[in-house]
């Protein structure tokens, strides 16, 4: 689905998500919120996001939400008559389905960044021959110890090279946040929130900035671990 930023004069920004898109027809043009026409105005709805940055999961569900309603309206409409088709394979794939699929694919784009590395791999990087003989001890060592994560991938334990100083130590910083986000996320998940942009940071990743500005990624972590502040 695509997204767009539309602006009023007062400079605030709103995202567009358009059914049109969704469903593969011509797409919508992007407005300001002082020409929506007044008798359209029930077709859109503006919701407030947290502050922190739009996690792609809620991307995802908004979009499958989205695609779900508009389909099982286009088909309300086809016809009046009583008789039931047989429907498609992709009419009888649920939710739940489409979510899943979704998710793989944003893993997929993630993991194929190519920016991770196995324990052996790991400990190659820091020169460790005393490693050889159990190269995952150390790395499984500051998995346990919190200072680093691992996202699974074909039954193997992967380890973000980003999460990395030079001499292949894990950031200092990571244990921080990785604290503050405890076992509320998995690990895809912080996988996720490292990835994209983050408007904390000015629309930067979080991971782009782990060495360069690691007490600013913390605050980051801590609004989005904190979440939308009511009141």
């Amino acid at each position: 689905m695509k997204t767009r930023t539309t602006a009023v004069q007062d400079y605030r920004r709103f995202t567009l998500f358009s059914v049109d898109d969704v469903m593969n027809t011509a797409p919508a043009e992007a407005v300001a919120l002082e020409d929506i026409p007044h008798d359209e105005a029930s077709e859109y709805l503006l919701v407030r996001l947290p502050r922190n940055s739009v996690l792609p999961e809620l991307i995802i569900a908004v979009e499958s939400a989205v695609a779900t309603l508009a389909g099982i309206k286009a088909r309300a409409t086809v016809s009046e008559e009583p008789a039931v088709s047989v429907a498609s394979e992709r009419e009888k794939e649920t939710f739940a389905d489409r979510n899943y699929r979704r998710l793989e694919a944003l893993r997929r784009k993630v993991f194929n960044e190519g920016q991770w590395l196995t324990a052996k791999e790991l400990s190659a990087l820091r020169g460790d021959a005393a490693a050889k003989s159990n190269p995952a001890a150390q790395a499984n060592r500051w998995k346990k110890a919190g200072k680093i994560f691992a996202v699974t991938e074909a039954g193997r334990d992967w380890f973000p090279s980003w999460a990395l100083d030079e001499g292949g130590q894990p950031l200092p910083v990571m244990k921080s946040i990785l604290a503050l986000f405890g076992e509320s996320k998995s690990p895809w998940a912080i996988a996720f929130w490292f990835h994209a942009p983050n408007s904390w940071l000015g629309g930067a990743r979080p991971m782009d900035l782990l060495a360069r500005r690691p007490t600013d990624v913390v605050k980051a972590a801590q609004a989005e671990a904190e979440g939308p502040i009511n009141g």
